[in-house]
């Protein structure tokens, strides 16, 4: 039977779900994220004991070849977590929506048209 949610209950659902699929997907990434920051890490220490061992003084194009590689290294990590944060949005926006529509579903008694 149709009957108005009470106040805190989509406030609850919504923080439930929104949590969960957070909670999962850091799990997920974390060992992702490590990696790469121990790659990036370890580049730049690997430049650094280039720099002071003295491998570049004659080539400079060799500098900036290395020095390119951390850049890349960071730029791709960079985009890649920005891709996963518009994923993420995209997935918390299906949470919200979903819960959202089932409790005014039930609220009304209606199947109410989801939002694209």
């Amino acid at each position: 039977m149709p009957s108005v949610p009470n106040p805190g209950d989509i406030f609850d659902a919504v923080k439930t779900a929104a949590s969960g699929i957070v909670q999962q997907d850091v799990t997920t990434l974390s060992p992702f994220v490590q990696d790469q920051l121990n790659r990036i890490e370890q580049n730049g220490i690997l430049f650094a004991q280039m720099e002071l061992a003295g491998e570049f003084i004659d080539d400079p194009d060799r500098r900036r070849e290395y020095l390119g590689i951390v850049e890349d290294l960071a730029r791709n990590f960079v985009n890649t977590v920005r891709a996963l944060i518009v994923v993420e949005i995209e997935k918390l926006w299906n949470a919200v929506v979903k819960v959202l529509w089932d409790v005014l579903d039930k609220a009304t008694g209606l199947a109410l048209p989801r939002p694209l």
